[in-house]
């Protein structure tokens, strides 16, 4: 990342030797992504890319519609070169997808399990989780205090329905994908707020996201 607030962002921060972080992305592949193909897909390619050049980590990547995919799973990134191609379809099983990845898993470093959920649309396919077993998850998951969370949302209210499953306040930031340059912000979000609790610092929140969607649309 070479842009100026996000180099702000980090000018004073490193990452510790010897610590390896697991990343997770959960993505929406839902129909409605039809519309924001190029932007999503660019913007999770960017992540991951970002990420790399921060350290070792291992990398989860799921997506999901009315199903959920785990395409890899704690795979080293340094050694990972894969390109990310979006193919929407399907419904929204937000709930379902939250739940079965971070429900079960085991991490793998030893340094912090970072979670970044990326959606455009409210749920409307879960079967197996509900809100409240999801809050119960994921409250426990943040008492264990090496577990971070993000969920970054458009077509609904994100920090209402992040705290209907357990997020805190500061982990919820609101996008509108019809904005020129939000997606494509929104995964500049999650990768910066992903680098900036890697290498000691703040988590960042809806402000900074703003922040960085303004530097977006002035370019």
């Amino acid at each position: 990342m070479t842009d100026a607030v996000l180099d702000q962002l980090f000018k004073h921060q490193t990452t510790k030797a010897g610590t390896i972080d697991d990343i997770i992305l959960i993505v929406d592949r839902s129909g409605s992504m039809s519309d924001i193909l190029s932007d999503a897909q660019g913007g999770i390619n960017s992540f991951i890319s970002d990420q790399r050049k921060v350290g070792e980590a291992y990398f989860t990547l799921v997506q999901f519609d009315y199903e959920i995919e785990p395409l890899h799973e704690q795979v080293e990134l340094s050694s990972f070169n894969e390109e990310y191609e979006l193919k929407p379809r399907g419904g929204t099983a937000l709930l379902d997808a939250v739940g079965a990845t971070c429900g079960g898993y085991e991490q793998k470093g030893n340094g912090k399990v970072i979670i970044a959920i990326v959606t455009d649309g409210e749920e409307n396919s879960s079967s197996e989780w509900t809100r409240e077993s999801l809050f119960e998850m994921i409250t426990k998951k943040r008492e264990e205090d090496k577990w971070e969370f993000m969920f970054l949302a458009s077509g609904q209210d994100a920090i209402r329905e992040g705290r209907k499953m357990g997020l805190a306040y500061v982990d919820n930031v609101n996008y509108n994908k019809r904005t020129y340059g939000a997606t494509k912000s929104a995964y500049l979000h999650a990768s910066a707020n992903t680098t900036s609790l890697r290498t000691g610092g703040r988590k960042l929140d809806q402000a900074d996201y703003e922040a960085i969607l303004k530097d977006e649309q002035t370019k």
